[in-house]
Parts: structure tokens; sequence; C-alpha cells
């Protein structure tokens, strides 16, 4: 496959990402930006308050947003692995602090972010075209399952 059929594949591949993202209801505007390192919640927290467990949720969603932005063949296959990294991160702070409404959409996330490493793995930018299909796809779900986190957000989070 010459370089050229490879980049009009990848533009492709990011033109299928960058649909998800506008049906699954990615939105450009964020929350207030909010610090979410994992070391400021606690992981083993039994009892989460509504707002460590809003906040870790609206710090998930704005990392998916950025997942969703990359454009690998712009962007590159790092920036990808750094979002992904980033994504499962707070995916993890969210789990441990998620209330009983935000649960579900967190875990949701997590599983269609899981879902999108493994179709990821070992991505390199000689077998990016070959992986394409499968991270599209993969992509397909963290769309949907950030759609689901966001109408949780707005039920069960206050307006702050």
């Amino acid at each position: 496959m010459s370089l050229q059929s490879s980049r009009r594949r990848i533009a492709a591949v990011a033109a299928v990402a960058a649909s998800v993202c506008v049906i699954g209801g990615c939105s450009g505007t964020s929350t207030a930006a909010t610090s979410s390192s994992p070391s400021a919640v606690s992981s083993s927290t039994s009892t989460a308050t509504p707002s460590a467990a809003c906040t870790d949720a609206a710090a998930l969603k704005g990392s998916l947003e950025t997942l969703m932005a990359v454009d690998v063949s712009q962007d590159g296959v790092a920036a990808l692995t750094s979002a992904l990294a980033d994504a499962k991160a707070k995916a993890l702070v969210s789990v441990a602090s998620a209330s009983a409404a935000l649960k579900p959409g967190v875990q949701g996330v997590q599983t269609s972010v899981d879902a999108l490493e493994s179709a990821a793995s070992g991505l390199t930018t000689s077998n990016v075209t070959q992986q394409a299909p499968a991270i599209a796809s993969a992509l397909a779900g963290v769309a949907l399952a950030t759609r689901s986190l966001t109408t949780a957000i707005s039920q069960g989070c206050p307006a702050g």
C-alpha cells in the first residue's frame, strides 16, 4: 500500500471518528476544569460525596472529549496513546468515587475505554491502517458511553 493511500485511509478513519463524536454528542465545551489527580480522591472511599463523584465524572468527561478529538493522522499515535491512558486513569478514579446515580455511566465508560485500549494495543504508525476499523468501532462505543455519562452527570449532579 502506498504512503498516499495510507494517508487517505487515516484521514477517512479520522473523519469516521469525528462523525462518531458528533453523533455521540461530544461537546466542544466543557464544564470548569478540575484537578483530577488520582491522589486527590481516595480510591477506597466507600461512601463518596456527591461533589467528589461529580467532580471526578466531569474530569472523566473532559478527558473523553480530549480523547475523541485526537486526530492520529495529525497528532500521531503517541497523542492517542496519551489521551487513552489519561481517560483510563480518570475512569478508574471515577469508578471508585461514583455515586449510585453515576456508577452505571462511569462503568460504561470504563468498559468502552478498555475496549478502545484493546483495539489500539500495539498501535504504531506502520500498522495504523490495519487497526483503523477496530479503533473506529471502539471509538463509537466511547462516544456512546460519553453521551450516557453526560446524561448521568446532568441528572445526578448539581449545576454549578
